[in-house]
């Protein structure tokens, strides 16, 4: 994975938004049947805590996610754990998934999210409450800006090695430049259109599920009116793929976090 040192530590300054600010770090737990959740804004030190708690159990099976953003780095420590266990993430029902923690769902095995209408705007609340959260990007910005030449040359240097970053997740050039062009006091809501060059998985995971379980996108499905049979069908497969596939590389995982070990430079 692609990862880089960046000067000062990033967050999200939302002003014009008009979504509330978290006044805490993140809470982060275990919930029933083994589902990891993160709420709030990602601060330093969140992505150990996480690692402690998810040591401490015998499995995680999905992260629940609804985040404003926050620090960058931590952000991206918090993916690593979401790689290393290889779980779907899921945008909370009702919730959000902003900023920082667009690097988190990244990293997710299978991304479970909604999308703004084609306009760029968001459906009702009311519709929102029901489904799940949906994504927003801008561009990422430092803590700090003085002003001074100095720190609009390391903001230019950060926004380089982001883009970079970003290529490297597969991550279609257009919502790259779409979050770089946007200011960090408003938020570029992804629509159906970029989640379907997104994907639900992976591209080495979606391949592999085209090739072992018959797997075609939700659009696709509905298109050629798949029955609930041939629907549960692929479920089937899909579950035994990834028990197969990556049950045993996350009990690995998980014991090595029992020793201490972080996946991140300590």
């Amino acid at each position: 994975m692609c990862r880089f040192e960046l000067p000062a530590v990033i967050v999200v300054a939302w002003l014009t938004t008009g979504i509330p600010l978290a006044a805490q770090g993140a809470n982060i737990g275990v919930g029933d049947h083994h589902i990891l959740n993160l709420s709030g804004e990602i601060k330093h030190g969140d992505a150990k805590h996480m690692a402690s708690l998810i040591a401490q159990e015998p499995a995680i099976h999905f992260l629940d996610i609804n985040s404003l953003g926050g620090d960058l780095i931590e952000a991206m420590n918090i993916g690593d754990l979401v790689r290393g266990l290889h779980v779907p993430v899921y945008v909370a029902k009702g919730g959000y998934c902003i900023s920082a923690c667009f690097f988190v769902i990244l990293e997710g095995q299978q991304r479970v999210f909604s999308t703004a209408f084609e306009d760029g705007t968001l459906p009702p609340q009311t519709w929102r409450k029901k489904e799940f959260g949906v994504i927003g990007i801008h561009r990422p910005n430092l803590k700090s800006h003085s002003g001074d030449i100095s720190a609009t040359k390391k903001q230019e240097d950060m926004m380089r090695k982001v883009r970079s970053y970003l290529a490297s997740k597969a991550v279609p050039q257009h919502l790259i430049d779409e979050m770089m062009a946007r200011p960090s006091n408003d938020i570029y809501w992804l629509k159906e259109s970029d989640a379907q060059l997104i994907g639900e998985y992976n591209p080495g995971d979606e391949e592999a599920l085209i090739a072992r379980c018959g797997y075609k996108r939700f659009r696709q499905r509905h298109a050629e009116n798949w029955t609930e049979e041939r629907e549960d069908r692929l479920n089937t497969c899909l579950i035994e793929y990834w028990i197969k596939h990556y049950d045993p590389l996350q009990q690995q995982f998980i014991e090595k976090l029992r020793t201490g070990w972080r996946p991140w430079k300590n």
